[in-house]
């Protein structure tokens, strides 16, 4: 009786026109793929044949005959890539991931994806996939058999969550009416586990066989840049975002883009990096990567869209309520000038700060009208440069920073001022270089021509935007050349 089955597993190979092979079976595996349900269907002699080795009667397929009549022969089947409606190839059993299937398949996924990369993948190159390109790139590049469908869509990573519209975080169930929606696509689960399953079965498998511990980070794969080409941080997966990842942006990525020590923040700073946090203003904080992306996940609010802008009190003051904070300290001051002078005494050694200059005579130079001593932002002594932070009070009359303390001034006292001051400088034979940090710096008379705007770093290359430039780039436009090549020396 097994053989006239065998012989009818025989017959609908060339019923459905497959070449035969030298196999007991005649099969060839590559063909056992092709097979679909309809197939077993509409083929009354191998109908009934499935029937008969499907013990539950509820799933009958042309696989559960195969499997039982040539053992041997279906021990070389790869179940993943088994069509049509089978309980052979199951991505999930019972709601839980079938690893007999979904193993072999990453495992395909992972050496075709290797051979493509002509490397190993790294934990950097699971970070930046993305489900459009699991879906729709892999398949017409390097593997065409990829199984997008019974991975994701009904497999194992479909574990879309429902997060609220505003908060964006998870809510565990949905109700009508809670303001609630389904993250899809890139935006749920299902790509974290899929990347997760990736780091677990081979990213940590060492050389020599043995798993090491995981390097795999969420706050990393939170940070990973947005494929939109706006340079902010990808918003796929705000359900890891917390308090702790919050704190993170702050040590890991704002403070040693502001050059401030993270070491033990906050109970274990010293003063001079509790003032450091006091001085940062908000349009320092706008040119820290991820800005945008860091308020909208920590504080949810936002504006037209767009995330409300917070300064350093707020942000600060939020994410370490317990320590004793001075809110009035927070922007009181324009850095810039402060951040100018610690860049150069990096770069230079001795750079004095409100420098009073002597003239020949000895004496301090001052303003003719007032008898007031001039006070030079900086000046580097070895080269003899005065350099002097500008602004938005220099141009317009009032401080255009946002976050920092407003005031209004006399600007045609102050550019007088600045024309004076250029001219004695002069005088002594120094140069004078001018860093803008106004957000529309414009020529001024008897002081500088057309400047850009700083970009708040040593070259432009670090901080590449429209109309700025970096600390160097300002200093060889105003033809102080050696000193622009000592600070772009620093750059490592």
């Amino acid at each position: 009786m097994k053989n006239d089955d065998k012989d009818i597993v025989r017959e609908f190979r060339e019923h459905l026109g497959f070449e035969a092979s030298d196999t007991e079976s005649t099969w060839h595996t590559e063909d056992i793929y092709k097979v679909k349900s309809l197939d077993t269907r509409y083929h009354k002699a191998m109908r009934r044949v499935a029937r008969k080795y499907d013990v539950a009667k509820n799933n009958s397929s042309f696989f559960s005959a195969f499997k039982a009549l040539f053992p041997k022969e279906w021990s070389d089947v790869e179940l993943w890539r088994l069509g049509g409606r089978n309980k052979e190839g199951l991505f999930v059993i019972e709601e839980k991931a079938n690893y007999k299937v979904v193993y072999p398949a990453l495992k395909a996924f992972w050496n075709a994806w290797s051979e493509h990369l002509g490397r190993t993948p790294t934990l950097d190159d699971v970070y930046s996939l993305d489900t459009r390109w699991l879906e729709y790139d892999v398949r017409k590049t390097f593997m065409p058999d990829f199984p997008f469908s019974g991975l994701f869509k009904n497999g194992p990573y479909c574990k879309g969550v429902f997060v609220h519209r505003d908060t964006r975080k998870i809510v565990k169930e949905r109700k009508k009416g809670d303001n609630v929606v389904r993250l899809k696509g890139e935006h749920n689960l299902a790509l974290y586990h899929f990347m997760k399953d990736l780091d677990r079965l081979f990213l940590r498998r060492g050389s020599d066989g043995r798993f090491k511990p995981s390097e795999f980070d969420d706050f990393a794969l939170c940070m990973r840049l947005s494929n939109s080409g706006t340079g902010g941080m990808d918003s796929s997966f705000p359900f890891l975002w917390n308090e702790n990842a919050s704190r993170r942006w702050v040590t890991d990525v704002a403070f040693p883009w502001l050059d401030i020590d993270a070491t033990d923040f906050p109970h274990g700073s010293d003063k001079k990096t509790i003032q450091q946090c006091y001085d940062t203003s908000k349009d320092m904080l706008m040119d820290v990567p991820r800005y945008r992306s860091f308020l909208r996940n920590t504080f949810g609010d936002t504006d037209a869209g767009h995330a409300k802008i917070r300064g350093m009190g707020p942000i600060l003051m939020t994410l370490w309520p317990d320590y004793d904070w001075d809110d009035l300290q927070f922007g009181a001051v324009l850095m810039g000038q402060q951040r100018v002078t610690n860049y150069l005494r990096r770069a230079f050694g001795m750079v004095h700060h409100e420098w009073r200059m002597p003239m020949r005579n000895g004496k301090i130079a001052h303003y003719r009208d007032t008898k007031m001593p001039m006070r030079m932002d900086s000046f580097i002594e070895d080269l003899g440069i005065v350099v002097e932070t500008q602004g938005g009070h220099h141009y317009h009359g009032m401080n255009d920073q946002i976050g920092e303390r407003n005031y209004v001034v006399d600007l045609e006292r102050v550019q007088w001022c600045d024309a004076y001051k250029k001219r004695a400088v002069k005088r002594q034979g120094h140069r004078m270089v001018y860093v803008p940090i106004a957000r529309e710096p414009i020529p001024v008379k008897g002081v500088h021509g057309e400047l850009p705007r700083w970009n708040w770093q040593l070259t432009t290359e670090q901080n590449p935007r429209q109309g700025k430039v970096g600390l160097a780039e300002l200093f060889e436009m105003q033809g102080a050349r050696d000193a622009a090549r000592k600070i772009r020396s620093m750059i490592v």
